[in-house]
């Protein structure tokens, strides 16, 4: 099979679709192609009609169902038929569009279909599923969480302004405020693309359902299946939001998680920008962001200007933290999660997501990532770490750390990114690291090795190897400028630096 050209929620006419596979000109009009459905070669296109009647006049009761895309074929088809027949066994692809209005020339891609369930009738109903759906309603019986409370809608009049939209679009909408609690604010300038002082496609669209600001992130802990078995509980009506909630379910949730994810991503590097103007990373030079952006706008969401109006939010709240401020829930958690971030730590995350396409910091921004662990990992301050450091004490008193009789001041709970420091003008601090075995691996958080970074040849790490047997201190110098520790990030947001054992013996 070929690889599928089409994007789902993204809108087609057939003549677009005859351009992207080469239909010779005089086979585009009439035939097939002016009906409900056509074959090129293995492939089948279904153009299908919702709650519209066709140009022909067929008014065929399609529509998103539980179970998928409820769907029927032409009129006085049946299961013998060989296009069925293809249809059900396919040896190609099943590209299928939708329309709501028969005047449009434009059809929705919502998916490469596969038969789920068909039936024996005239004409013959198949309910399709498709392949490019999102593995978010949840594959086990919904779990019923009757005891939330959901306030009765209130629909709006605002019909005509509800209708200029795409039904994919009013449908991204309504799942990004109802499951992920994100603003009016934020649906008009990441779904419609409207400028930030430009509003009010959102407010249409959530109104004329009935949504209200009590509907916000009413079912963000809730999978699409229990949302909608919860509204299907209630006596009010909520049907028009279940028929959105069915077609998100059948087809997924088109492109918003990408789209939101660019978002994010772009709100972390506008924060760094601001956080650490005048100081950034030569890698992460404004001219070098400028053009990422310039080259990839889809993978962040939003191009380099309006990158620009972020960072201004963001160092205007920085330099007076007193003012009220107008952000999208996503700038919030932003800031929460990254605002006390060293700029090492911050920069090498913004550098990493310039580079190659990753949500690893994203919603809820980080996810864990897997170091190798080995029977000496180091543990902060365990019984390891502690027998580590009265080891160095006594390791310092017999000369063995360094060749001077200075004495040592324990700064082990004072937060300071190092263990240790020197007495007198000479400014040393030791960062004591204990390893059960001869080797194996040890771990900086990051205000350890942000201090190395600020220190250098005044830091000094000293590795305890075999804690438990014969012990015996390694002393390295200046680790920040010696070692590399590989990044890992945990969910407490707490940033750390992993260095290999091979590095340290």
């Amino acid at each position: 099979m070929r690889k599928n050209p089409f994007e789902v929620g993204k809108n087609y006419s057939r003549k677009d679709v005859q351009e992207m596979f080469n239909i010779p000109k005089d086979k585009r009009k009439g035939g097939n192609w002016a009906t409900g459905y056509v074959r090129v070669n293995k492939d089948y296109f279904i153009f299908a009609n919702v709650n519209t009647a066709g140009r022909t006049g067929h008014d065929y009761a399609n529509r998103f169902i539980d179970e998928g895309f409820e769907w029927f074929a032409k009129k006085d088809t049946h299961l013998g038929q060989e296009t069925i027949k293809n249809f059900l066994n396919p040896t190609g692809n099943i590209y299928i569009f939708i329309r709501e209005n028969s005047s449009d020339l434009n059809f929705t891609y919502v998916g490469n279909g596969w038969a789920k369930k068909y039936f024996d009738e005239t004409p013959v109903r198949i309910i399709w599923n498709f392949k490019e759906a999102e593995s978010m309603t949840g594959d086990l019986e919904p779990t019923f969480k009757s005891s939330i409370v959901i306030p009765p809608l209130e629909p709006s009049n605002k019909g005509r302004e509800y209708k200029q939209h795409s039904f994919a679009q009013r449908d991204r909408a309504m799942y990004e405020y109802l499951f992920n609690g994100e603003s009016q604010r934020w649906i008009d300038e990441n779904i419609f693309e409207l400028n930030p002082d430009r509003h009010g496609a959102a407010m249409y669209i959530l109104h004329f359902i009935g949504l209200r600001k009590q509907h916000r992130g009413i079912f963000r802990k809730f999978t699409l299946n229990e949302a909608i078995a919860v509204l299907k509980e209630r006596e009010e009506d909520f049907s028009a939001l279940i028929d959105c909630l069915h077609r998100l379910k059948t087809i997924g949730v088109f492109s918003s998680r990408k789209e939101s994810i660019g978002y994010k991503v772009s709100l972390i590097i506008a924060l760094y920008l601001a956080r650490f103007e005048g100081e950034v990373s030569p890698l992460l030079l404004l001219s070098n962001i400028e053009e990422a952006f310039d080259q990839n706008e889809s993978k962040f969401g939003m191009d380099y200007e309006k990158l620009g109006y972020y960072i201004q939010s963001y160092r205007s709240y920085l330099e007076n933290r007193d003012q009220p401020i107008a952000w999208t829930q996503s700038q919030v958690a932003v800031m929460e999660q990254y605002g006390s971030m060293s700029e090492a730590a911050l920069g090498s995350i913004v550098q990493e997501l310039l580079e190659k396409e990753s949500d690893l910091y994203i919603n809820p921004l980080i996810e864990r990532q897997h170091v190798e662990e080995t029977p000496a990992l180091y543990t902060t301050r365990g019984i390891t770490g502690k027998k580590a450091e009265e080891l160095f004490q006594q390791f310092y008193q017999d000369g063995r750390i360094i060749d001077l009789d200075v004495s040592l001041k324990n700064t082990t709970m004072e937060g300071t990114g190092y263990d240790f420091k020197m007495s007198g003008e000479s400014g040393y601090v030791f960062e004591v690291k204990g390893l059960r075995e001869r080797n194996g691996n040890i771990m900086f958080t990051d205000k350890e090795w942000t201090t190395a970074k600020e220190l250098r040849e005044r830091y000094f790490l000293v590795v305890i190897r075999n804690v438990d047997g014969e012990p015996e201190p390694k002393v390295i110098a200046d680790p920040f400028g010696k070692l590399k520790p590989k990044r890992a990030i945990y969910e407490t947001l707490a940033v750390n630096w992993h260095v290999d054992g091979a590095q340290l013996f």
